[in-house]
């Protein structure tokens, strides 16, 4: 370490910064803390992301794990917040479930598989995690297939005689074991919703809820249009920690359920900051600890290293990191027709709560997208100039995927289509 002194110093006072009211809700009730939060806005994804609004959140949410089921938090090594809430089932059928619980695997397996009791949640929590499969993920396959069996697309012989109706517990926790050891239908479910829907088709992929593959996270957007946005163009696909841009729509920085230009600079601005944040190793849960993000993080980081950089520098590191993840999409064949959104999203109306009747237009989005694409210095149709790679210190990146440069205002306008 450069300057031990220096950074012991600014360690302690973010320490005593951490405990202050900007991370109050994740050091007491932890993420789960989203659930009734989610539920009261509209946005909490409910059977297979078919409603927003979920009629047993109060059971399910983090105010009754914390009630009911906690014994501990837990934190990562050196952590002053301690955000995971461990909780264990002490009775009935799940006696003995027990795991660390995070908002979005609760609301993957919970409330969008219809199931509103916390002992079933905790197991299926669990076995996510011993079976080594991401919780988000596998909860929304099963979600699917839920949906395929409630409107007829997979019957019960094809579901190996499980009951998958959404709500039924025990039959979503035997078919995640069978996802694990790819028995019978789990086969299928194993490859993820973007390819099973592929295979079953019969109108399945219209609710196969993912973006370039990726299941997707714990909010609708639906009714969150910049965060829609966001997600779409993110280079890894539906990941909430990549785009940040739920903080606009979510804290009414903008109207969550409106379209318009300049929504693409401010996605761009929060999916740097999450990629420093990445960078730099730091929780992004500290986000809302900093005065002036970018003058301390940098002290933070000369102190560390040694070497001298300014905010400037430090806020095109975000930039150059998402460009650079970009070029290698664009390297592996990836276009412009994968920056979209699930169907539903775009045609199925939010059908009751806060926000009934939202959904996001194709032209809402494709203005969006266009706009973001103007924002990083992008062609319109989503590829990106060598002189901006070169700009951004990516000369080798430049001469392998970089295109011609395109006069401002002479871009053509994108296709609605997909």
């Amino acid at each position: 370490v450069a300057d031990p002194d220096g950074l012991l110093k600014e360690t302690l006072r973010l320490i005593q910064v951490s405990q202050g009211p900007g991370t109050e809700k994740y050091r007491v009730l932890g993420t789960p803390s989203n659930v009734l939060n989610m539920n009261k806005i509209g946005v909490l994804p409910t059977r297979n992301f078919s409603e927003t609004v979920f009629e047993h959140a109060e059971k399910v949410s983090g105010e009754h794990l914390y009630d009911h089921y906690r014994i501990k938090s837990v934190g990562c090594s050196g952590c002053s917040i301690a955000c995971e809430q461990w909780a264990q089932v002490k009775h009935g059928k799940y006696k003995g479930a027990i795991i660390g619980l995070d908002y979005e695997p609760l609301f993957a397996v919970g409330p969008n598989c219809g199931i509103g009791e916390m002992p079933p949640i905790i197991r299926l929590v669990q076995l996510a995690d011993e079976l080594g499969m991401d919780g988000m993920s596998v909860g929304v396959c099963i979600s699917w297939a839920m949906e395929c069996y409630e409107k007829g697309i997979l019957s019960r012989e094809e579901c190996d005689g499980l009951d998958l109706r959404f709500g039924n517990a025990d039959a979503a926790i035997e078919l995640m074991q069978k996802i694990a050891h790819r028995e019978g239908i789990g086969d299928l479910l194993a490859e993820g919703v973007k390819r099973a829907s592929e295979r079953v088709g019969k109108g399945s992929e219209h609710f196969a809820m993912h973006i370039k593959g990726l299941e997707m996270p714990g909010y609708d957007v639906r009714s969150l249009k910049t965060f829609g946005m966001g997600l779409a163009v993110a280079a890894r696909g539906a990941c909430h920690n990549r785009s940040l841009a739920y903080e606009l729509d979510i804290r009414g920085t903008v109207d969550r359920l409106t379209a318009e230009p300049g929504r693409g600079k401010l996605a761009m601005e929060k999916e740097d900051f999450a990629c420093v944040l990445d960078c730099l190793v730091l929780c992004k849960f500290l986000r809302n600890c900093f005065d002036d993000f970018e003058t301390e993080v940098s002290r933070l980081y000369t102190m560390t290293t040694g070497i001298e950089l300014t905010p400037e520098e430090m806020l095109a590191v975000g930039e150059r990191v998402v460009t650079l993840k970009k070029a290698f999409n664009i390297r592996e064949g990836w276009t412009k027709a994968d920056d979209w959104l699930p169907p539903r999203v775009l045609e199925d109306p939010i059908p009751t709560g806060p926000t009934k009747g939202a959904y996001i237009k194709p032209e809402e989005l494709r203005m969006m997208i266009d706009d973001y694409y103007q924002a990083r210095g992008w062609t319109a149709d989503g590829l990106i100039p060598r002189s901006k790679l070169i700009e951004l210190g990516l000369e080798d990146v430049a001469e392998d995927i970089g295109v011609e440069d395109v006069p401002s205002g002479t871009q053509p306008v994108g296709d609605l289509a997909n």
